[in-house]
């Protein structure tokens, strides 16, 4: 299952990445990489059987503490 996860995301970046080289758009691939990462990163915790955190409230929390909200 890992091997499957590996090799669809490397198709995902085969067929995006070159794309946004070849126009100069540095800032669209330096968060299409970390986005790419971070799924790549939580698919495997996914498939290894540990539950990640929710994503929904760590962001709820960080803007809770960006705008001094309670």
């Amino acid at each position: 299952m890992v091997f499957l996860i590996f090799i669809t995301f490397a198709l995902i970046a085969l067929v995006e990445i070159p794309g946004l080289i070849q126009k100069k758009y540095w800032p669209e691939l330096a968060a299409f990489s970390i986005l790419l990462f971070l799924g790549f990163g939580l698919s495997l915790l996914i498939v290894s059987g540990i539950n990640p955190p929710y994503i929904s409230s760590i962001i709820e929390q960080s803007i809770k503490k960006l705008l001094n909200l309670k």
